[in-house]
């Protein structure tokens, strides 16, 4: 049916700030993929499709076996700060729907507790600030 999706009860700016944080992890993750490209050629074919949690674990292990250097400490850095941010992308994606007794309003609960939209605001930009360091080591 046309517009169903207009049927749900939830506020513009709340469906924004979901829009801005999938959008900015799915960022992050294909700079993590394109890493993992560079330092071996055929990654490419082997991480996609695979979950962020894979594609983070191969990344570190792809980064460990480079040799010491300043770019590689900073590769580490990115991938330690990415696998953290597929636990709350997880915590966030996977979130339950229900309606905030508070407003009425539909939200996304973990633990019982809602996603306000100022947490998703701050988790886009932890995803942000990671997607630019990765962005960083990638050119």
């Amino acid at each position: 049916m046309k517009d169903a999706r207009l049927r749900q009860p939830i506020y513009p700016e709340y469906s924004q700030a979901l829009g801005e944080a999938v959008f900015t992890f799915s960022i992050l993750e294909w700079n993590a993929v394109w890493i993992c490209q560079r330092i071996q050629p055929g990654a490419l074919s082997e991480l996609n499709p695979k979950t962020a949690g894979a594609i983070s674990k191969r990344l570190i292990a792809l980064g460990q076996s480079l040799d010491d250097s300043e770019g590689k400490t900073r590769l580490l850095d990115g991938a330690s700060r990415f696998a953290v941010l597929v636990v709350d992308r997880n915590n966030l994606l996977h979130g339950k729907p229900g309606t905030d007794q508070a407003d009425g309003m539909a939200r996304l609960f973990r633990a019982g507790q809602p996603w306000t939209v100022q947490q998703i605001r701050e988790v886009a930009d932890k995803f942000s600030e990671c997607s630019i360091i990765l962005n960083d080591c990638l050119h």
